[in-house]
């Protein structure tokens, strides 16, 4: 793996690489990496602009905090799109019926998953699938 793709892995929010094993966690991974470089550099020259913007330009005060605001929402919008395996994301029915479709899916964790899915009050987080891979393999 390389260095840059090792950086985005880490921002991405999962726990540890171990975790691609399992092929529910590397399906979703898999479907959301693609935006994920892009929503990084995009923060990261966010992040760079506020820092230019508080101590390089000269500007009045209302558009000094008018820019800055600005930069600060995009940072949180573009944090949202590349933290995409943080453990409290939820997962949508779109993803619940790919899964269930999915030939590398066994049918046992296909069991559980719909399982999780359909008898969960709050609804499935990716921390969910950690936990359940967790279990199947004894734990960290």
């Amino acid at each position: 793996m390389s260095l840059w793709l090792s950086i985005v892995t880490r921002a991405t929010g999962l726990p540890d690489k171990r975790y691609l094993n399992d092929p529910v966690i590397l399906r979703y991974y898999q479907q959301k990496i693609q935006k994920a470089p892009y929503a990084l550099v995009g923060w990261t020259l966010c992040f760079m602009a506020t820092i230019g913007v508080s101590l390089g330009l000269d500007l009045s005060n209302q558009m000094l905090l008018l820019v800055l605001l600005i930069l600060i929402f995009l940072m949180v919008v573009l944090q949202g799109r590349y933290q995409f395996m943080h453990p409290e994301r939820c997962i949508n029915a779109k993803f619940y019926q790919t899964v269930l479709d999915d030939a590398s899916v066994s049918d046992i964790q296909k069991a559980q998953f719909e399982y999780l899915f359909v008898t969960k009050v709050d609804e499935l987080t990716i921390g969910d699938l950690y936990r359940l891979y967790d279990f199947n393999r004894g734990g960290r």
